[in-house]
């Protein structure tokens, strides 16, 4: 006989996922929910038709909650934890790191630092992205929508989603030279008349009032079409510099001055260093200069120490660890990342102590010819890949690790730590408030 299923069981949340989503374990199934924090109840409702239970409805019940104070909060995929109170937001982002790290790590004796709250929880952000419309008439842009799916997602048009983006006015976490150009970017991206995908803001943090962007065009589009638009685009916004091109590619083409002081190794003697927008940096500069201490503290560098760095960028952590006296073989294999970098070190006076080459780190970490002292890597969100080939290889002293995704850490982490490396020390980052958002630094000792 079918045993008999009840109508609606109602469960608590009890922890949250590295996405930020409540976890339920129940009818032996893990459901991820949206929306749902530790302390809110999720009701299920038994599907006879699918032969299960489903969430049906969450009762926000967390102590923990506080009211929205954003618009567009819903559909804009972004502040996911705007609901929850900054002293449980901490708290919670050191859990997910905690997890992560107990995934790979075990019972191992290492220690973890107390978790980096970011110095500010708006006007933060000095890196921004909006992109065209996703559907059929392409004629609006903004930010990307969010993702929730399933019985308890909301429908597009109760969300004021339009042609699959968000057509934001305001945004909380953006600076304010950002904001001030916020609907102008948008009203020009709209009126591109070819095809693009995205366009990127970023903002000096040191000279005022002082931002420059790179327009993502289509695969279709032609350059042709592109110099007179991004020159009015220029105007319209009031920049001081656009580039552009297609994904995946170098510049291919530049209108004014594209240098922007400061959002590389902030506060680091011999600066400010210069950034374009065409390259990854980190958004949040009073996080990232207080990432950049703790690279310094775990390294413990010593005079002339080998340090041998993939997915180097403009000269971040190169810079400031050569000024402690590192000697250092660095890799970054975007075209611009490497230009920059390469000016960056000649302004910072560390040229012999820096050799920086344009390469593919996953790929030539492990053709290194001698064992360093340190390999740091600061891999994008996929991870390091041949992880187990470059640590057979190169058989670093330490290896200092910094990631912005909690699922390839810990299966990277699980690979160094079986070809021999013990975890020492870790640290997470608020790098972005309201979010669930985490990055983190973890050093590995070899045994």
């Amino acid at each position: 006989m079918k045993e008999q299923r009840k109508e609606n069981v109602v469960l608590k949340v009890e922890k949250i996922s590295s996405l930020g989503k409540g976890e339920i374990y129940f009818d032996n199934c893990q459901f991820y929910l949206d929306g749902a924090f530790p302390g809110d109840s999720v009701e299920f409702t038994y599907n006879e038709e699918q032969d299960k239970y489903l969430p049906s409805k969450i009762n926000p019940e967390s102590p923990d909650r506080i009211k929205s104070d954003c618009a567009y909060f819903g559909p804009c995929q972004g502040c996911d934890l705007i609901e929850i109170s900054e002293k449980a937001r901490q708290k919670l982002k050191a859990s997910i790191l905690k997890d992560t790290i107990s995934r790979f790590c075990g019972s191992e004796n290492f220690k973890l630092h107390p978790f980096q709250a970011s110095p500010k929880n708006i006007r933060f952000l000095s890196r921004v992205r909006i992109h065209r419309g996703k559907k059929g008439n392409r004629t609006e842009s903004g930010f990307l929508p969010s993702s929730d799916i399933g019985p308890l997602a909301i429908t597009e048009d109760d969300r004021q989603i339009h042609d699959g983006v968000v057509p934001v006015n305001s945004c909380a976490l953006l600076v304010k030279p950002l904001l001030k150009r916020l609907v102008a970017a948008r009203r020009a991206l709209s009126e591109t008349p070819f095809p693009v995908e995205a366009f990127y803001l970023a903002a000096s943090p040191v000279d005022e009032d002082s931002v420059s962007g790179h327009l993502i065009m289509s695969e279709k589009a032609r350059l042709s079409q592109a110099k007179e638009h991004v020159e009015k685009m220029m105007r319209l916004v009031q920049l001081k510099g656009i580039s552009f091109g297609r994904p995946d590619k170098p510049v291919e083409g530049v209108c004014g001055d594209l240098k922007l002081n400061g959002l590389i190794a902030p506060g680091v003697q011999g600066g400010p260093y210069g950034y374009e927008p065409s390259f990854f940096c980190q958004g949040n500069v009073e996080q990232n200069e207080s990432m950049i201490k703790w690279i310094l503290k775990f390294a413990e560098v010593s005079q002339d120490m080998k340090v041998v760095e993939g997915y180097a960028g403009a000269g971040n952590f190169s810079i400031p660890l050569a000024l402690a006296g590192a000697l250092l073989d660095a890799y970054e294999s975007h075209p611009g990342a490497f230009r920059m970098g390469m000016k960056n070190i000649i302004t910072s006076g560390q040229e012999k102590r820096i050799n920086l080459y344009q390469a593919d780190a996953g790929k030539v970490l492990s053709k290194v010819a001698y064992s360093p002292d340190i390999l740091l890597v600061d891999p994008p969100r996929s991870g390091l890949y041949q992880t187990a080939e470059i640590l057979e290889k190169l058989k670093p002293k330490k290896i200092l690790y910094v990631s912005c995704n909690m699922n390839s850490l810990s299966k990277n982490g699980r690979t160094i730590i079986d070809k021999g490396y013990a975890l020492s020390d870790a640290v997470g980052f608020d790098f972005f408030p309201r979010t669930h958002h985490v990055e983190a630094l973890l050093c590995f000792v070899r045994k």
